[in-house]
């Protein structure tokens, strides 16, 4: 006896609404699997990475607390350890950089702050077994001294905290509409130090240790290419201009970057920030660029991490800066020096 039409179709419906039902089931199953996995996958990849950052944190802390060299005369040897410390530095360092994919903010942060405290030490070990002369340089206006005794910006986190932990050898601070520039002999492999500035021009031509830049207002600066890292905070509406392995900027607003970056920039409470590729040249630059060891052909200078944005969506904080808007000379700033 045939079924009416209208009972067949209820059927039909049923059935085919309790397929959808366990299709929809299987698809919850399946991607709580796959949440799982994932999530066993990155807890895996997370102890690996701590595991073989600790060690290698250990192992320099070891070759930092080696007194051997501290009275050894031959200059040879101290060089070679001082270049084994550089190197392992490094490797950890880039070791991290490869990291940062799956490491969160917190987790990265904390890592960064051991990678500053170890830079310190290290730079404090060179400076005890191979001290540099003290240096001078020379301001338009007039003679900029090195503040020898000037106390250190007060802040709060890692970046700063390393401007007042490091003894800069080269401290410009407190210039008001000064055009200050420094030699390249002055300048190479020694730590910058640039705060409390306003109006003013800031030219380092040369390849430095590190720069740490804090509190300047209205600033333009140029600088060649660092071998370490470059610290940026509570700057505004000014130019920065440089090269380096690591950028970070804190509390910094309406401030444009030209850079060359071998690492993703990171950013942290910070707005109104425009990047653009790095673009001034001089006499030296290409020496320079060779003795910091940055890397040419790699430049990250649209990469940007901001730790005060964790959605998918493009930061707010941060912007490539319009081509049309982009400076292409800096002539009219070098002739200031």
């Amino acid at each position: 006896m045939n079924q009416p039409v209208d009972e067949q179709e209820r059927k039909a419906r049923s059935i085919t609404a309790q397929l959808e039902k366990r299709k929809e089931e299987r698809a919850v199953l399946n991607a709580k699997k796959n949440e799982d996995v994932e999530r066993a996958s990155k807890l895996e990849t997370y102890e690996y990475f701590i595991q073989n950052f600790k060690e290698g944190c250990d192992s320099l802390r070891k070759m930092l607390d080696d007194d051997q060299f501290s009275s050894n005369p031959d200059r040879a040897l101290v060089s070679d350890y001082l270049e084994k410390l550089s190197v392992n530095y490094e490797k950890l360092r880039k070791f991290l950089n490869d990291s940062t994919v799956f490491l969160r903010s917190y987790q990265l942060g904390r890592a960064q702050k051991t990678l500053i405290e170890l830079e310190v030490d290290i730079l404090s070990k060179k400076e005890t077994l191979q001290p540099r002369k003290k240096f001078a340089f020379k301001s338009k206006k007039k003679v900029a001294e090195v503040a020898k005794d000037a106390p250190a910006p007060v802040v709060k986190n890692e970046a700063a905290t390393h401007v007042n932990k490091l003894l800069s050898q080269c401290q410009v601070s407190s210039k008001n509409e000064e055009t200050i520039c420094i030699a390249k002999k002055e300048l190479d492999g020694n730590d910058v130090s640039l705060s409390k500035l306003q109006n003013c021009v800031v030219m380092l031509q040369g390849h430095p240790g590190t720069v740490h830049i804090s509190d300047i207002q209205n600033c333009t600066v140029l600088c060649g290419p660092v071998s370490g890292s470059v610290f940026v905070e509570k700057c505004k509406s000014s130019r920065i201009v440089n090269g380096c392995q690591q950028l970070r900027i804190h509390e910094t607003n309406d401030t444009d970057f030209y850079l060359h970056v071998t690492s993703r920039a990171i950013i942290e409470d910070s707005e109104g920030l425009r990047f653009a590729p790095y673009n001034w040249t001089y006499a030296s630059y290409e020496a320079d660029l060779i003795s910091s060891g940055l890397r040419n052909g790699i430049n990250n200078w649209d990469k940007v991490d901001d730790f005060n944005w964790l959605s998918n969506e493009p930061s707010p904080n941060w912007s490539v800066l319009p081509e049309p808007e982009r400076r292409t000379s800096w002539a009219d700033f070098e002739k200031k020096c």
